[in-house]
């Protein structure tokens, strides 16, 4: 992935923030160096691939993004993703009928906590 900054505009940007009285700035280099690591660390690694037409595409592994999703504090709380029944109103796929009876419950969910996040529930595991 490209960087969102050049090293020209991370040396503009060092030079405003000491202006405004920053101190103990990094310098490009650990800034660099550190986005390299978290890059290796969480980030994506996304592929470079040349189509049979000759066009270059990027691809990304859908496992490693729906796993930053997962982690995402800002869109954890919106993803649903047990069934519900909200009859006679449907206005989400999580209510629809299908989703509850057909969808087998070990692909649907396997995995349930409690309100205070205290209790996991797993699904064909024995309540104890």
């Amino acid at each position: 992935p490209r960087a969102a900054f050049s090293e020209a505009e991370m040396d503009v940007t060092r030079w405003f923030a000491t202006q405004l009285g920053a101190l103990d700035l990094p310098s490009v280099r650990v800034v660099k160096d550190h986005r390299a690591f978290v890059l290796k660390t969480a980030g994506s690694q996304p592929e470079m691939v040349k189509s049979s037409l000759g066009n270059y595409y990027c691809k990304t592994s859908l496992g490693t993004i729906l796993t930053h999703e997962m982690a995402n504090p800002m869109v954890r709380p919106l993803l649903h993703l047990y069934p519900e029944k909200s009859a006679p109103h449907l206005s989400e796929a999580r209510q629809a009928d299908r989703w509850l009876s057909e969808v087998e419950p070990k692909y649907a969910g396997i995995m349930a906590r409690d309100a205070e996040g205290q209790q996991d529930y797993y699904i064909h595991e024995p309540c104890l």
